[in-house]
């Protein structure tokens, strides 16, 4: 119970700390009228929120949330320093004003990537409390936070004709038709499983500010929940990315039965279809090719064999471009390709870890595989970096049963809701 104590404290003190730094912010709001600064308090009186309702919790202590409560105070700490050094006071002179100006724009990096990673912690938070039971709390708080949080990221129009004749020649299917067409054939995500992988520690050094590799591979047999699994991370990803400027999400998710879902020309046309439609800005690399090449959008694309080398240069020099912000990219099912696709795909990947600009990039694009392991004799690139797994049949597999079994109640549940008498024998149900 002292420990349940402690971890409520170090809620109410953290509460306390987010409450200062969203006055520094209204000061500086006040001072400059940015309206940026007004979704950046919005967002700090919500995280307020969520750090006092854990203070009037009853919390269960345990080493993981310790962690995030105390890495989540020293983010806003460092906040509350940087935005102090930028506070215009009364007695400032226009020397002393002027610098401050001037270090405001020094700090913007810096002070985005501190509230950039507010945002992680708090998601990582909902997220580990929500796979404890009975905590209703937790469900009543992240609603809270959507209401406040931007509306999930809306698909922008081509910004010229130039655009449009691209975006419409690379086409092949929108990423969210199949994600929902996946969720129709495989059911919808269940509370309480899935979440654990976002505190492997594999992901979470993925998905930190530092990480040593762009990439993260989570690998398991047939009927591991791979794919549940992906639209889990894809949709975790959204809600991280929607109240950023600065992040963008990209998913593909193969399908060896769908002739639309199954090589890496396919990816490629889809990642960067999507991205575009994320970040229009973007549009100018896919443009100048297609102009190059007589904007004639089938010289982009065939011979496949080329295709996939012009769609690869395309796509790099847009995820290098300084517009891109930060992306996050999601294959889902390498496996289900051809041979030959899997090879160019983790080629072109791996590569991209292991160059000499990936540590200008390697925090600006990070991408996730789930796939298959790899079979005896199966063509593979000679990969110069190795990049984290996740082993999803080997080191995490009660996890695995856990999510299985959970998704298989769920089912027999919703099963015998939907009987005619609304009720079936327990010796039924097993």
């Amino acid at each position: 119970m002292a420990e349940a104590v402690g971890i409520a404290a170090a809620a109410a003190q953290f509460a306390e700390l987010l409450f200062k730094a969203a006055k520094l912010a209204h000061d500086i709001q006040a001072a400059s009228d940015s309206a940026h600064m007004t979704r950046r308090i919005l967002q700090l009186e919500s995280f307020a929120a969520i750090a006092r309702n854990f203070a009037k919790s009853s919390l269960e202590d345990d080493p993981i949330t310790a962690d995030i409560i105390q890495g989540y105070t020293s983010t806003v700490t460092s906040l509350i320093e940087k935005l102090s050094q930028l506070r215009i006071n009364s007695a400032d002179g226009r020397r002393e004003r002027t610098k401050k100006a001037m270090r405001s724009l020094l700090e913007k990096d810096d002070i985005e990537a501190l509230f950039e990673q507010l945002q992680k912690d708090s998601i990582a938070l909902l997220l580990h409390r929500s796979l404890k039971p009975n905590e209703n709390s937790v469900s009543n708080v992240t609603e809270a936070l959507n209401q406040v949080l931007d509306a999930r990221l809306e698909y922008a129009k081509p910004n010229s004709d130039a655009g449009k004749k691209f975006l419409d020649g690379i086409f092949v299917s929108d990423p969210r038709d199949d994600r929902n067409a996946l969720i129709g054939r495989k059911g919808r995500h269940v509370r309480g499983t899935c979440a654990w992988v976002t505190q492997t520690p594999q992901f979470r050094s993925w998905h930190s500010t530092d990480a040593p590799s762009p990439g993260l591979i989570l690998e398991g047999g047939p009927g591991q929940g791979k794919s549940m699994m992906a639209i889990f991370l894809t949709r975790q990803l959204e809600e991280l990315a929607k109240e950023s400027d600065n992040e963008s999400v990209i998913y593909f998710f193969c399908d060896n039965s769908n002739a639309r879902q199954n090589n890496a020309l396919l990816i490629f046309r889809c990642l960067i279809w999507q991205l575009c439609r994320l970040r229009p800005e973007l549009l100018l690399h896919g443009t100048k090719e297609l102009r190059d090449r007589g904007n004639n959008v089938r010289h982009l694309l065939e011979p496949p064999s080329i295709g996939v080398e012009t769609l690869w240069r395309i796509f790099r020099s847009m995820i290098m471009d300084e517009k891109a912000g930060t992306i996050s990219c999601v294959i889902d099912g390498l496996d289900e390709c051809d041979e030959e696709s899997i090879f160019l795909v983790l080629d072109k990947l791996h590569e991209l870890a292991a160059t000499e600009e990936s540590d200008s990039i390697k925090y600006s694009f990070r991408f996730i595989i789930l796939s298959r392991p790899h079979v005896a004799g199966q063509k593979l690139p000679q990969l110069g970096v190795t990049l984290p797994k996740v082993r999803l049949d080997h080191d995490w597999k009660k996890n695995v049963h856990s999510d299985i079994k959970t998704f298989i109640d769920r089912q027999v549940d919703d099963l015998a809701s939907a009987s005619p008498d609304n009720h079936w024998p327990a010796l039924l149900r097993e």
